[in-house]
């Protein structure tokens, strides 16, 4: 039976755990910085035993990293080192090129290491937010320098098994690959969601019936502005040129929308709108979007 520890089991670890042992097949082992929050983890059925970390990285055949991203640099060189020799160490950060440098700063000796990120995850965090479908349908990307290689290796399988245990979908590529991609698929969305909450309370300060009517359009454009920012501060600065091109793109089409609206264009309006409507019904075919 496969060991499977979880180091930080919040919303993502959490989640991972009770998707683990829902699906069954192996034992899952919960460590965190305090015994409380390990405890709390069995005691939400998201782990079946409560052990130290250096125990649970010890006995583990898979090690998984349920942390922010500055916390995973600082620690995955030192969980490489004390992991068994056959294991396999992952991650979940949403940025992979740092989590790849740090591990490699380990050796060749010490267990094998692939990033990982799925693409799912709730605004807000904690171990009471978790879900054991969080992953169902998901895209769980895996990391190496050698993509093609590393999936064929055992611990590249080992890793695709437990990520379909989870409920999500495996896809390889390298570090670099995915932080280009990330950027434009999910930094800056987060950057954008946090922008028009903030441009919101502004607003509403000077008109507050804003506030009453502020209904659905609004709840779904900043739902990501309640993401936490010991999550998101080191992912967008560790990403800092990609997110500012994304972000560049997005002023320019803002730009372009408000020079429409402001000369009263109503054809090249109508011409942006169309073109956005077809973009996003293309895109929720593609995923399979409820109301594609």
């Amino acid at each position: 039976m496969t060991t499977v520890a979880i180091l930080g089991p919040g919303l993502i670890g959490g989640s991972l755990g009770m998707a683990l042992l829902r699906a069954g097949g192996c034992r899952v082992l919960a460590a965190a910085r305090t015994w409380e929050s390990a405890a709390a983890a069995v005691r939400a059925g998201a782990a079946h035993e409560a052990a130290p970390l250096e125990r649970a990285a010890g006995e583990a055949d898979v090690v998984v990293l349920c942390m922010p991203l500055g916390a995973v640099v600082e620690v995955v060189a030192e969980v490489r080192r004390r992991a068994r020799p056959h294991a396999v160490v992952t991650d979940v950060a949403g940025l992979k090129a740092p989590v790849h440098a740090a591990a490699e700063a380990a050796g060749p000796a010490s267990a094998a290491f692939i990033g990982g990120h799925p693409m799912a995850g709730r605004e807000r965090s904690g171990l009471e937010n978790a879900r054991a479908d969080l992953f169902r349908g998901a895209t769980w990307v895996l990391t190496a320098r050698e993509p093609a290689r590393a999936a064929g290796t055992p611990a590249g399988r080992r890793l695709e098994a437990l990520v379909r245990a989870a409920g999500a979908a495996p896809l390889w590529a390298t570090p670099e690959a995915h932080d280009a991609a990330a950027a434009v698929a999910s930094h800056v969305p987060q950057a954008l969601a946090t922008a028009h909450m903030l441009a919101f309370a502004e607003g509403a300060r000077e008109r507050p019936l804003a506030r009453i009517l502020a209904a659905g359009g609004l709840r779904d454009t900043t739902r990501l502005a309640e993401s936490p920012a010991g999550i998101w501060v080191d992912v967008l600065l560790g990403n800092a040129a990609q997110v500012c091109e994304g972000l560049e793109r997005v002023i320019a089409e803002l730009a372009a929308l408000r020079d429409r609206i402001a000369r009263g264009d109503a054809a090249a309006l109508t011409a942006a709108f169309e073109a956005a409507a077809a973009a996003r019904r293309q895109l929720a075919a593609e995923k399979g979007w409820d109301g594609a």
